[in-house]
């Protein structure tokens, strides 16, 4: 039997322990490595999902609008005793704070939890519009012409803009109506 001289296994001892220590630090680095860039996508995703919501909160907005529209001209078309071009009506204010109503929730979803969640982060957003009559083509009892401008702004300065045109038909036959709703989103 032969065997290992004392001052071979000594070294071979200091080896394993250098290569445990090289393995333990290139380990180390891969984890900080992986915690950074996990954090980095989660920063981009909730980036991503503030830049809908902003959107969510601009449509609502535009939804709050054409409602306005539709309900003052069952008497008599919004704005027309103002100069085209001017602001005639306003949804939320510039500085103030209006969000998304309570109504709000995903599809779907029934638990208060959940509920309360999304609520939460929709009342992060507010939305500001602005409505303007800007033509009327063929003079009075014929179509108005608007431009809502609508912006929904969130956290970490999130914004997103929509300006939509919309026509109501006024006066004619019966089977005459309103074009509210029937804008072109740029």
């Amino acid at each position: 039997m032969t065997s290992t001289p004392p001052s071979k296994l000594h070294k071979e001892r200091g080896a394993i322990l250098v290569v445990s220590l090289i393995v333990t630090l290139v380990m180390t680095t891969m984890g900080t490595g992986l915690y950074y860039v996990a954090n980095r996508t989660i920063e981009q995703i909730e980036s991503h999902t503030d830049r809908s919501e902003t959107l969510y909160s601009a449509e609502t907005c535009i939804d709050e609008a054409i409602m306005w529209i539709e309900t003052q001209a069952e008497t008599t078309p919004p704005c027309q005793a103002l100069d085209l071009g001017t602001q005639c009506h306003a949804i939320g204010t510039l500085s103030g704070k209006r969000t998304m109503n309570s109504q709000w929730k995903e599809a779907g979803e029934s638990s208060t939890k959940g509920k309360d969640k999304v609520e939460r982060r929709m009342q992060a957003h507010s939305y500001y519009c602005n409505i303007r009559l800007t033509a009327i083509p063929g003079g009075a009892n014929s179509k108005y012409i608007y431009k809502i401008g609508s912006f929904g702004k969130g956290p970490n300065d999130a914004r997103s803009d929509i300006e939509v045109t919309v026509a109501l038909s006024m006066g004619g036959s019966s089977t005459d109506g309103s074009d509210v709703g029937q804008g072109n989103e740029y």
